[in-house]
This record gives C-alpha cells, sequence and structure tokens, in this order.
C-alpha cells in the first residue's frame, strides 16, 4: 500500500495512541478496547469494531472468537449491522474483503465494492440503510492459518467517505501492533461456534462485547428469562458454569476447548 505524506499532527496523533497503549496496565480486551477506541476517534467514525476470525475452507462463512466495539452510535444501530454480518447477504461482501488479504491491507468501501454494487446489494439495503450507517474502512491483519484480525470503521449515512488520510492513518497504526494482533490467538473453542443456534451466536457475541443480561434482552428484543435460557446452552455447549470461565474460553488463550 502506498503511503502518502501525512500531516504532522497525525503523526503525533499516532504516536501518542500507540504509546498510551503500551504503557497502559490492564488486560488484552482493555488494550485492544483502548487502541480502537483512539483509532476510531481520530478517523471520525460513528461505530467500530475489532473482530478476529477463522476464515471457513471453500468459501464458508468465517469464524469470529473475539470482539470488541465502540463509538457513539446506538447499540441498536449497532445490532443491525451485526445481524448483517451473520446474514447470508454478507457473502458478497466476504468474498470482496477476502481479495488482497494474504497481506495486512486497509480499504476504503469503493475500494472493496463499487456504489452501483454495493448501493443495490441487499447488505447495505436491509442492514446499513436500516441502521443509517454509510460508508466503512477496513483493515484486515492477516495471522496465518487462515486466521485475520480485522478492524472495521463505519460513519453514519449521509456522512462524508473516508479519505485516502484517513486509510493512510488506520493502516500505520494497525500495522504496529503485531503483538495486539495475535495475542489470544489460540482458541479452540471458536471451532464450536458453528453449532450454535443463529439467537444463541447473537447472545455469545453480546457477551463477548461486555453486555449484561439486562443489555442483550434489550438489544436483542428478548426477555432476561429468554437470555439466561441461551445462556445455560452456551455454557452447556462449552463446559463452563459461568460468565468469567466463557469468557476465559475466547479471552485468556483458550487453553481448554469446549465440552465434548
Amino acid at each position: 500500500m502506498m503511503m502518502d505524506a501525512i500531516p504532522t499532527q497525525d503523526v503525533r496523533e499516532i504516536i501518542h495512541l500507540l504509546g498510551q497503549v503500551a504503557v497502559q496496565d490492564g488486560d488484552l480486551p482493555f488494550k485492544r478496547r483502548l487502541l480502537v477506541d483512539g483509532l476510531g476517534k481520530l478517523v471520525q467514525a460513528d461505530y467500530w469494531f475489532w473482530l478476529q476470525f477463522k476464515d471457513g475452507l471453500n468459501g464458508d462463512r468465517p469464524i469470529p472468537f473475539s470482539l470488541v466495539e465502540g463509538g457513539p452510535a446506538s447499540q441498536a444501530r449497532r445490532t443491525k449491522i451485526a445481524e448483517g454480518t451473520t446474514a447470508p447477504a454478507v457473502e458478497l461482501l466476504n468474498a470482496r474483503l477476502r481479495e488482497g488479504s494474504d497481506h495486512h491491507i486497509t480499504r476504503r468501501r469503493v475500494d472493496v465494492v463499487d456504489d452501483g454494487l454495493w448501493l443495490s446489494s441487499e447488505l447495505q439495503q436491509r442492514y446499513f440503510e436500516p441502521a443509517e450507517f454509510g460508508d466503512f474502512l477496513s483493515s484486515i491483519y492477516p495471522l496465518g492459518n487462515n486466521f485475520f484480525s480485522s478492524l472495521f470503521f463505519v460513519r453514519g449515512l449521509g456522512q462524508p467517505a473516508f479519505t485516502p488520510r484517513e486509510v493512510c492513518m488506520a493502516h500505520l497504526i494497525t500495522e504496529e501492533i503485531d503483538w495486539l494482533h495475535r495475542q489470544g490467538m489460540d482458541v479452540p473453542a471458536a471451532e464450536y461456534i458453528p453449532e450454535l443456534s443463529a439467537r444463541q451466536k447473537q447472545v455469545l457475541f453480546r457477551v463477548m462485547a461486555g453486555d449484561s443480561v439486562k443489555q442483550i434482552a434489550g438489544v436483542l428484543s428478548l426477555s432476561p428469562h429468554t437470555v439466561h435460557d441461551h445462556m445455560k446452552q452456551i455454557y452447556l455447549r462449552f463446559g463452563v458454569n459461568s460468565r468469567a470461565e466463557l469468557l476465559a474460553k475466547f479471552f485468556g488463550g483458550g487453553a481448554n476447548s469446549a465440552k465434548s
């Protein structure tokens, strides 16, 4: 990727953010959140998320196993996008994002999918537009063996598109955090996510994002009792008895796999 000269102030902001993340105490999710929140603000996004995933073989849907998200956009709008990422409509975008992802690559939406194809796509019309989201910027960092670390930044509908300058900033920052991309990669439990129902996956990802039972119920339009029922099934599938044990399967290095 060609890097044009960027303003001195941008360089200072990049150095400050990387330094802040490096010296802060905290666990892996905390450091990732600090980094992605800082970068999201630098590129003036409304919503951002950092996803680690294993790409499916033969074009199968990717298997996510780590999620950190943030931004001023409402939870309802974020959830609409999350629904789109688990729907068949996302296959077009996934296929385009795979192109060139054998190396670290940062692109604007228009560099991934042209205007005509994107605006007529089911993903845009059924999920992004109803959530009042418009342009996005993605940075995909390959980790080897079909594992990837991916950061997405999204702007509100009608807002200006991301600029080459912002692509440059996002790429430079995500290029310098190999250690944050790679920590927590050994997650055998991720292999069992496809066995969950669609609703159980949604609940699991909300738990990964740090939501309480009450928040999950509100976001997914479920009763707290129903959320508890889904969580019991998730606990059973992964052989755990608590939220802390479940999160340790994904953020604690994943030393133990799911219950066989």
